[in-house]
């Protein structure tokens, strides 16, 4: 609603300084009686087509004559027009699209007297001013039902765009009350989950098994330096080079085939603490998860090692790889950039890329096996070429 007001405002005002800016101006230009004085008025927001309609609409009414359209021009033949003067006066009328303004229309009016001479303010400045009061009257109240067409259009469309609004409402109202109706079940049943923790167990078991596997040795430090250390490191960005007997390289525990340093645990911390709540955390506790974490991930870099079916398949799969890139880089890639190659053989094997002679039989040829229409085609090409 305030978006509609503020737009009948704004075109209130466009509407006012259209109206003082709509000036009627004196020309000379070639018509069908020559090189004639004349008027001219540039209206907005209006088009040729229904301006010229308008325009002769107008003539028409107040001279009570038909208009002649002559395809350059309208004529309206020697009749008495009282808005312009008191004797006969015969209108020639020019419409076209404005060439400096966008959506605006040019009007162009030449008015001859009875004695065929045609009016400007030098021989009549009475009937001038008339003619140009008369020609701007018009385009005002062409641009004004411009503009009121625009604004009902406004309208029409804010009350569109309203009732859309109120279905829309509607379907979500009754979006919400069918959720609603489910939210006791879906509440009831997200507790269940929650207070589940079979998952978590199953999981805690599998990791404590993993951990043996994979062999995890415990490193030996000093847990508060290590506090320490992991505080400034934090605030510093980056692991520090030395507090104590802590070092980035030194080893906080290791598993068969990897050692998890202090710099990495300096990271864990440091993507913790971008991905939300820390503080809640001692380090005490965030060690036994990176521990966990950092067992989960080495037996899935190593599944191979510990369960054989994966090994095999992932073996099979390695060997695939490069036995295709063998082939690709010594056989196909070879033999495709190998012109010379492939000349020779073409040379050596010429009578298998032959046409063989076409089957002009119809019905169709059991021996040749080809369609009638494709035997035909070859038979026009080997023709055109003889």
């Amino acid at each position: 609603m305030r978006k509609l007001i503020l737009t009948f405002l704004v075109m209130g005002l466009s509407i006012a300084r259209a109206q003082d800016s709509l000036v009627v101006e004196v020309i000379k230009e070639d018509i069908s009686r020559g090189f004639k004085p004349g008027y001219m008025i540039v209206i907005p927001k209006s088009n040729v087509k229904d301006l010229a309609a308008n325009w002769k609409k107008q003539l028409k009414t107040d001279s009570k004559k038909e208009v002649i359209d002559k395809k350059t021009e309208f004529v309206l033949p020697m009749s008495l027009l009282p808005a312009i003067s008191s004797d006969s006066v015969a209108v020639f009328s020019r419409i076209s699209a404005s060439k400096t303004e966008k959506n605006s229309t040019e009007l162009k009016v030449f008015v001859m007297a009875s004695d065929s001479t045609f009016i400007s303010a030098k021989e009549a400045p009475s009937v001038d001013d008339r003619i140009k009061n008369y020609v701007r009257l018009f385009g005002v109240s062409q641009y004004r039902n411009a503009v009121v067409n625009e604004l009902n259009f406004e309208q029409k469309k804010n009350n569109e765009m309203k009732e859309e609004l109120r279905r829309m409402e509607h379907e979500n109202e009754n979006t919400k009350k069918k959720i609603a109706s489910n939210n006791y079940d879906n509440e009831k049943l997200q507790e269940k989950i929650e207070q589940d923790n079979r998952l978590t167990v199953v999981r805690e078991s599998l990791i404590q098994k993993w951990m043996q596997v994979t062999k995890y040795t415990a490193g030996n430090y000093n847990a508060k330096d290590l506090a320490t250390y992991t505080d400034s490191s934090l605030k510093k960005g980056k692991a520090l080079p030395l507090y104590k007997n802590i070092n980035p390289n030194t080893v906080l525990f290791s598993f068969a085939k990897e050692k998890i340093t202090a710099e990495k645990w300096v990271k864990y911390n440091k993507d913790l603490r971008e991905m939300g709540p820390y503080e809640q955390y001692n380090y005490e506790t965030l060690m036994k998860q990176f521990v966990k974490s950092s067992c989960d991930k080495y037996y899935r870099a190593h599944i191979e090692e510990y369960y054989q079916p994966i090994g095999g398949q992932l073996k099979e799969f390695n060997e695939a790889n490069l036995l295709f890139s063998v082939m690709d880089k010594h056989v196909w890639s070879k033999a495709a950039e190998d012109s010379v190659g492939l000349k020779n053989y073409y040379n050596q094997h010429k009578e298998q890329y032959k046409w063989q002679p076409a089957c002009l039989r119809s019905p169709p040829c059991r021996e040749c096996g080809e369609p009638l229409r494709l035997r035909r085609w070859r038979t026009i090409r080997v023709l055109n070429r003889g």
